[in-house]
């Protein structure tokens, strides 16, 4: 994690937009013409950061900020062709990574990823508001869906 704006190199940036913006930006684009052949949707996983930005995330923040106007230009633009865009926006989800950076703000002489830092330190409980990556797909699972083409 890192200390606000100004420690986040360009490098960091590229990675952070990478993962969070244009893998979602290329999953959609190559699952578009299939949708807009059928029907369907595409759901984002955005962040309640982007709504809500932190400095030490920053780029995070921004980057998910992004992903919500991604999805909200995509229902506009292709939603009368029948492809819906929705985005789920978690709070903090509990992920070997957020275990990795809450271990290692706990002991700074360790790295986040090294396996003795985890035991002295054990994750958060599930009772300290956050989720489940499976927790996070169960919302996704209730968005409306087009109605199955009738029975011949």
């Amino acid at each position: 994690m890192s200390g606000g704006f100004l420690e986040v190199d360009d490098n960091a940036w590229r990675l952070t937009l990478e993962l969070n913006l244009l893998t979602a930006v290329r999953t959609t684009r190559a699952a578009l013409p299939a949708l807009l052949g059928g029907g369907g949707g595409v759901v984002h996983v955005a962040s309640e950061a982007a709504h809500l930005p932190d400095p030490p995330i920053v780029d995070y923040a921004a980057a998910k900020a992004a992903l919500r106007s991604l999805s909200k230009a995509l229902a506009t633009e292709f939603g009368r062709n029948g492809v819906r865009s929705n985005v789920v926006s978690p709070g903090p989800t509990r992920t070997t990574l957020w275990d990795a950076a809450r271990c290692a703000r706990s002991s700074p002489t360790m790295t986040s990823w090294d396996p003795l830092c985890h035991q002295m330190r054990p994750p958060v409980p599930a009772a300290a508001r956050s989720s489940s990556p499976i927790q996070l797909a169960q919302p996704a699972r209730h968005l409306p869906v087009p109605s199955a083409p009738p029975a011949c």
